[in-house]
């Protein structure tokens, strides 16, 4: 099991279907103990271009102006960010994207069972919105779909407290055309499904939600309980704690 037996497991997948199929690319990472020499090496113009904001800038106007290209530019950016073995130090490795997406990268994510019959069915439920935005609403979605997989957390206020945890997340550009509508929609929609919201992604349709955070979060109470024990006077309450409800 690919999951069980590496540190980081985690799949990419194109929500467009191109040439009868949805491109897939897997990321499997693990910690060289004791660290070795670099080994391999990301293909030279990604890395170079995913570098470079100019060029992130460039992108986003492209997908504007002809969002029927988007389908074609996921395709092209998964089959180029192919690596068959690559080592070094573990800040390179983590992201695989390059840093000027951080800057234009926005989304929300998702905790879920990690079973295979739930990734697969908020998968397809993911593909077919896709399809109706591009039909329908006229919203392109300008990225893949990642999906990550995470070993149960111990923490109160964790979306993958006490199970193992699939992370479905859905990204888009920022200053796309209706980046933000898609994202509220997806909101509504992945929570619909059992799918609870990663805190430090865009998750306004959690704000003032409370009822659902108790719902999904069975240590909330006990989480609320201990912070006001440990801060009976509210010193260190601020907006995001007061917008969910954690008083």
């Amino acid at each position: 099991n690919k999951v069980h037996d590496n540190d980081f497991v985690a799949f990419r997948v194109n929500p467009y279907k191109v040439k009868g199929d949805h491109l897939c690319s897997i990321s499997i990472k693990n910690v060289v103990n004791p660290p070795g020499h670099n080994d391999g090496r990301r293909r030279l113009l990604p890395r170079i271009l995913s570098n470079r904001e100019a060029l992130i800038e460039g992108l986003v106007n492209s997908l504007n102006k002809n969002p029927k290209l988007t389908a074609a530019r996921i395709q092209t950016a998964l089959k180029n960010s192919k690596v068959k073995s690559y080592t070094d130090i573990s800040y390179k490795v983590l992201y695989d994207s390059g840093s000027s997406v951080l800057k234009y990268g926005i989304s929300s994510e998702f905790a879920f069972d990690a079973t295979a019959e739930k990734i697969i069915e908020v998968l397809e439920f993911i593909f077919k919105q896709t399809e109706y935005f591009e039909d329908y609403a006229e919203l392109n979605h300008p990225s893949h779909i990642p999906v990550r997989f995470v070993m149960p957390s111990h923490a109160y206020l964790s979306s993958c407290y006490n199970r193992p945890t699939a992370y479905i997340d859905v990204p888009t550009l920022y200053s796309t055309i209706g980046y933000m509508s898609l994202l509220e929609r997806y909101q509504l929609q992945m929570m619909k499904m059992g799918g609870i919201p990663h805190w430090g992604k865009i998750n306004n349709m959690l704000y003032h939600n409370h009822q659902f955070i108790l719902d999904q979060y069975p240590m909330a109470q006990k989480w609320i309980e201990v912070r006001n024990d440990m801060d009976p006077k509210g010193t260190f309450v601020n907006d995001f704690i007061i917008s969910l409800g954690l008083l």
